[in-house]
């Protein structure tokens, strides 16, 4: 019998020396390579012809494809006219199998980072604001606006009020249900409608059932960049879009699927895959795509369907019940249909809508609607629109008519034509060059009844490019033929640091001039301030002085509020007026049992607890404030995408602090809110020495027993004593334990009480311990 090594290498030698019947009783180890990728040592049956047979098990293991192999136990490669090579003299088997054989690999090169889910949690928080001014002499006018945002699990209940000197009144106020695994969202209250590009839009006090895609950040409604190749050999594969390197992809063979390319919508793009197989051959795919904004993927649904009664400006509804929808859908990855409608108990109207886009053509719209009153003459509206990003050129033209019947829900009557043809340079040293041409005729009817015209023929130049060094530069010069105004402006813009310096001149045909010169500095959303200082002058045709303005707002972002101060000075002559104006607004907060206060809240929000710790907070790598004895309000968290809070502990810790974890991910519901605590841990060091009260008062040291410290959370620990009963605990949490204390067949119980220290060592004495019969 032979004894087969785990070494390939031997394995030539043991051939030559054992029988053909010694390697037909026993199976030979082999190195084994599917597509030149080592798949490690396997067990082989050879003949006396060297005719190889290799266990179905070891191929299905490696990940071929179950129905492509035969059924038999063991397969023989040459039976089904699988490429092999055998090498005696290295002990290896090299399979080579098609490529469709191998399991599929599929790489995101979206960049997205994983999503945590949005914990279900109960959370409130309430929005406040005083705005007050002053003009002249004339009184202070005030108001105070108020939100109020209550969070339970998938439902948020959002209410705005504002009160003034006059009276009070409600805003908006909405029940809405988010569905994160459907993305869609329901909405109860006061909502927005609409009917599609040609509709009109409504407010309603209702109900809207709509698609809700920021749910999940990561889902790519639009027609994602997929590129498919077979690969014979393990690779790498270089991803270039318009001649930039995206991403590199070390890839085994098999059917290679690239998803979600970082290409987005509203332009066309150049992609070339670089190809390296195993061997050092290199091959090249390219090809030309085009995405377009407005399409959507293949099968994805995009709708919105709303009920109710129209809102009056004020608090007060028409008894008018109103329906408005959209619906759009992706029909492949070239074309989206959309159909959409509005109907109330006066007049209707029905759309259809189609966009796409091809690498030649560029991205396409067009939609047509037909509608009116219900008593009299129905019209339509027809819109088309072309957009081309090409490698140095930009160009877009859109043509919009709609006749004097047609009429919908939200939308003002009247005849009106419409069409504009813009071209822009993207590269080269015209880059920022754009010129366009818009032309407009018709008669619409406002909210007073009368029908002005609607007539205009304009020509407008622009021209905007950045010099380098923060300097950036704007031109605009635009004339109307028919009208016969014109009008050129020109501005400049310096950022340097976090300051921006502008200056505008606008000079119209008329004599109006005006010439504008700002300075600011912004601040950045969380405890920087910001201010601006900005000088006015403008003049007319026939004004014998020009106005001038001087304006300046300082903005203050406190922890617990932020504040904006204001004052402008007009003069006229030697007329002038002052302008005064004060605005502070805040926030609380409360979510999971915790309560702080802080900036107002937009999106979400995350309470930040430290205990009493001083240490600073860090939302998504930026110094968010420092969490100290009160909790931190993180007040503009981005709802449902990824938020990284991370913490910077101070030098001063005591020694033996255990730290929990100082970085936390998180996503957190629109409108609700979560806690971020940072757990720290005093570990402390004791000694001391045990002894034994027996029951007639005798005392005994527990020599070379056991101490049995059972934890708070179950666990138990055992630690052993030393002569004289000596104690060592070394990095324990300080509190009370229950703890037994066991000496041969003897045994006490008792409560061990370790104190709060900052020593690194802490002495207990001698503790005592009744015994009890074992």
């Amino acid at each position: 019998m032979c004894a087969w090594p785990r070494r390939p290498e031997l394995v030539a030698a043991l051939l030559a020396l054992c029988s053909i019947t010694q390697v037909l009783a026993e199976p030979v180890p082999l190195a084994l390579s599917i597509n030149a990728e080592d798949h490690g040592v396997h067990l082989v049956e050879l003949d006396e012809h060297q005719h190889i047979r290799i266990a179905r098990e070891v191929l299905l293991d490696a990940g071929l494809a179950e129905d492509k192999l035969p059924a038999a136990a063991w397969l023989a490669p040459q039976d089904f006219a699988l490429s092999h090579t055998f090498d005696p003299e290295s002990g290896s088997l090299a399979l080579q199998v098609p490529a469709d054989w191998l399991p599929p690999n599929q790489r995101d090169l979206s960049g997205r980072e994983p999503i945590p889910a949005p914990l279900d949690n109960r959370s409130v928080y309430l929005n406040y604001a005083f705005n007050a001014t002053r003009r002249g002499e004339q009184d202070v006018d005030w108001q105070a606006p108020f939100e109020l945002g209550l969070r339970y699990d998938a439902w948020l209940l959002n209410s705005t009020y504002n009160l003034d000197e006059r009276q009070g009144q409600r805003g908006q106020t909405v029940l809405q249900r988010d569905d994160r695994a459907g993305m869609w969202r329901l909405a109860l209250g006061d909502v927005g409608a609409q009917a599609g590009p040609l509709g009109g839009t409504q407010a309603l006090a209702g109900l809207r059932v709509s698609s809700a895609f920021n749910l999940q950040p990561g889902f790519v409604a639009s027609p994602s960049l997929q590129l498919n190749y077979m690969l014979d050999t393990p690779a790498e594969v270089e991803i270039w879009l318009d001649g930039r390197r995206v991403a590199t992809e070390s890839v085994p063979a098999g059917p290679l699927q690239l998803n979600n390319l970082p290409l987005y919508g509203g332009r066309s793009g150049n992609v070339r895959l670089l190809i390296r197989d195993a061997f050092g051959e290199v091959r090249e795919i390219e090809t030309d795509v085009y995405i377009s904004s407005r399409q959507l993927g293949r099968g994805v649904h995009q709708f919105s369907y709303s009920i109710g009664l129209p809102r009056l400006a004020t608090d007060r509804y028409a008894n008018q019940p109103t329906a408005l929808f959209e619906h759009r859908i992706g029909l492949n990855d070239h074309i989206t249909a959309g159909l959409s409608g509005s109907v109330d108990d006066t007049q209707w109207q029905s759309g259809l809508e189609l966009a796409g886009a091809r690498p030649w053509l560029g991205e396409w719209s067009l939609a047509y609607s037909h509608g009116g009153a219900h008593a009299a003459n129905s019209g339509h509206a027809m819109q088309f629109s072309l957009n081309r990003s090409m490698d140095h050129v930009l160009f877009s033209a859109s043509a919009f008519q709609r006749d004097a019947h047609y009429q919908t829900v939200g939308l003002s009557a009247g005849r009106l034509r419409r069409a504009n043809v813009r071209m822009g340079l993207s590269s080269g040293w015209l880059r920022g060059l754009n010129l366009s041409h818009s032309w407009a005729d018709g008669e619409l009817t406002n909210a007073v009844g009368d029908t002005p015209s609607a007539r205009s023929r304009q020509w407008r130049l622009n021209f905007s490019r950045n010099l380098g060094r923060g300097l950036a530069v704007n031109a605009q010069a635009w004339h109307d033929t028919i009208r016969h105004q014109s009008q050129i402006s020109l501005s400049f813009n310096w950022l340097f640091g976090r300051e921006l310096a502008s200056s505008r001149l606008d000079w119209r045909d008329d004599d109006q001039r005006s010439w504008v010169n700002r300075i600011s500095r912004s601040g950045d959303g969380q405890l920087r301030d910001g201010w601006t200082v900005e000088l006015e002058q403008r003049q007319a045709d026939g004004q014998a002085e020009p106005l001038r303005s001087a304006r300046a707002d300082y903005d203050l972002n406190a922890r617990y509020a932020t504040a904006r101060l204001g004052y402008r000075r007009d003069q006229l002559d030697r007329n002038g007026e002052d302008h005064w104006s004060l605005r502070l607004s805040g926030a609380t907060a409360w979510a999971d049992g915790k309560l702080a206060l802080g900036r107002p809240i937009r999106g979400g929000f995350a309470i930040v607890d430290a205990g009493k710790t001083n240490v600073d907070v860090f939302h998504n790598n930026q110094l968010a404030g420092n969490s100290g004895a009160m909790p931190l309000l993180l007040p503009n968290l981005t709802p449902y995408y990824p938020q990284s809070i991370n913490f910077k502990l101070p030098d001063s810790l005591p020694l033996g602090t255990r730290v929990s974890s100082t970085q936390h991910k998180l996503s957190v519901w629109d409108g609700g809110g979560s806690t971020v605590s940072l757990a720290l841990q005093q570990l402390n060091s004791y000694e001391g020495r045990i002894d034994l009260l027996s029951p007639d008062g005798q005392r005994q040291p527990a020599q070379f027993g056991a101490l049995v410290l059972h934890q708070n959370n179950g666990d138990s620990q055992r630690i052993a004593l030393g002569l004289n009963g000596f104690l060592y605990l070394d990095q324990i949490p300080p509190g009370e334990y229950r703890a037994e204390v066991l000496l041969k067949d003897e045994s006490c119980h008792m409560i061990l009480h370790l104190p709060q220290s900052n020593q690194s060592f802490n002495d207990l004495g001698v503790i005592s311990c009744s015994l009890t019969a074992s």
